[in-house]
């Protein structure tokens, strides 16, 4: 059995996702648990350093490159699920055991702002727009980040790129990385596709 939101594998007798909070019920609207979002921030909480603050909390299911970090942290590779958090000089990042949305080792990774690149956001359902969110966080040594928020969640992965973007809107050098979107109903894509999901209608010209 599997979240139907984020798809974080659950177990039979649970209420809800331990990753993205979704609860579980037929036919009803979807609500969310608040506790996971609780979760992210304590555990995230644990990994700062003196005088260090959160600035922004997150949690979903990972995909992405991690060629620039293996020699450091060969386990990426096995993280399936992450807590993600910014603060004023770095993004963090930390594996979560789906089964019970805690943090299964104390490894983390932390990336210097100054190293990233971009972190952008874009719909990630086009059944439920709002639902479901992903982030990209780009970093300068072309590696990528893939974060894919549900649920209340998403909402705090769209804090965490408003954050970004207070902090690094001062920067001279900064570079932001032109948005897909669609020619017609303009709604942002997670890459580029032919058809807007959104619309369905084609991008650009055609054969």
């Amino acid at each position: 059995m599997s979240c139907a939101a984020c798809g974080a594998p659950t177990g039979k007798k649970q209420h809800s996702c331990a990753v993205c909070g979704y609860v579980f019920r037929n036919g009803a609207e979807p609500t969310w648990d608040r506790r996971v979002e609780a979760a992210a921030f304590e555990d995230l909480a644990k990994t700062l350093e003196e005088g260090e603050m959160l600035l922004g909390t997150t949690r979903g299911r990972l995909a992405g490159s991690w060629s620039g970090r293996l020699a450091l942290t060969p386990q990426a590779l096995l993280w399936r699920f992450a807590n993600l958090g910014i603060t004023g000089d770095r993004l963090v990042l930390q594996p979560v055991q789906p089964g019970t949305g805690r943090v299964t080792s104390e490894k983390t990774l932390a990336f210097p702002l100054e190293e990233i690149y971009s972190i952008s956001l874009s719909d990630a359902d086009p059944m439920e727009p709002g639902r479901t969110a992903r982030m990209v966080v780009l970093l300068r040594t072309g590696d990528s980040i893939r974060l894919r928020a549900s649920g209340r969640l998403a909402d705090s992965a769209r804090r965490i790129v408003k954050v970004w973007d207070s902090l690094t809107a001062h920067l001279p050098e900064r570079k932001r990385v032109v948005e897909e979107k669609c020619i017609h109903c303009g709604r942002a894509f997670d890459r580029p596709y032919r058809f807007c999901p959104f619309c369905g209608q084609g991008q650009g010209d055609e054969d």
